[in-house]
């Protein structure tokens, strides 16, 4: 049992060796060739330090394509330097990943706070849905009530109306842009056509869906006051 743990300790020994030899070799633009078969055809390295090996060296060719400077960066650099590189620039990529998340995070709450304001002050609702056929050109009929809520003269607005289905997917987003004046306090009844195409499935679905299972939400952008005041949704996220 001794000699076994002696033998076991020692194949431990020389495999630890063996990797951190290869791991302390310098890469040079004479001998990389060499060193990188010798890599590729031995069992020196670990399988995950092997791609990490790989993943770098295919970032650095990547790099030296796009780049004017033809000089070898990675010149006198060790194996064992290259891979924890690499590994450091996926933590940091981790971390300007979740940075980024937390950026898009933020301007959605922001945009969403300002788009709040916008639907107090004026609220688009569909209230019926059509479809009527013409010599030219068929349409599908929308008829939408325009609810002022704010104390001041709307001169116009704009934004997108998004229909979505029963379960929430979206069927079709349509712009709606205003330039008539609407007296603070005043609720408006609109008809609007929007141009079918049958060879559309955008089209055909909102067609095809019953009022009773589509859902239209109003997503204000601007909104433009008599006075000369506005509100707008101006986070980076709209």
């Amino acid at each position: 049992m001794k000699k076994l743990v002696t033998v076991v300790v020692l194949s431990c020994v020389v495999v630890i060796a063996a990797c951190s030899s290869i791991k302390n070799k310098k890469v040079t633009s004479a001998n990389k060739d060499k060193i990188f078969d010798e890599i590729k055809n031995s069992k020196k390295l670990t399988v995950e330090q092997v791609q990490l090996l790989q993943a770098y060296m295919l970032r650095r060719a990547m790099a030296s394509a796009f780049s004017k400077d033809n000089s070898d960066s990675d010149d006198g650099k060790t194996i064992g330097q290259m891979i924890e590189e690499r590994r450091k620039w996926i933590a940091d990529a981790k971390v300007r990943d979740e940075e980024e998340r937390q950026k898009r995070e933020k301007a959605k709450a922001e945009a969403e706070a300002q788009r709040k304001l916008l639907r107090d002050a004026l609220s688009v609702t569909l209230y019926d849905k059509g479809f009527e056929k013409g010599d030219f050109q068929d349409n599908i009929t929308l008829k939408m009530s325009y609810e002022h809520a704010s104390g001041k003269d709307i001169r116009g607005f704009k934004g997108t109306v998004v229909f979505q289905d029963l379960f929430g997917d979206t069927i079709k987003e349509v712009r709606l842009k205003e330039d008539d004046t609407l007296a603070a306090g005043t609720t408006k009844r609109v008809g609007r056509a929007l141009s079918y195409n049958q060879f559309k499935s955008e089209d055909t679905k909102l067609r095809g869906t019953e009022m009773a299972n589509l859902k239209a939400t109003w997503n204000p952008e601007l909104i433009l006051f008599t006075n000369g005041t506005s509100l707008k949704v101006d986070a980076a996220d709209q």
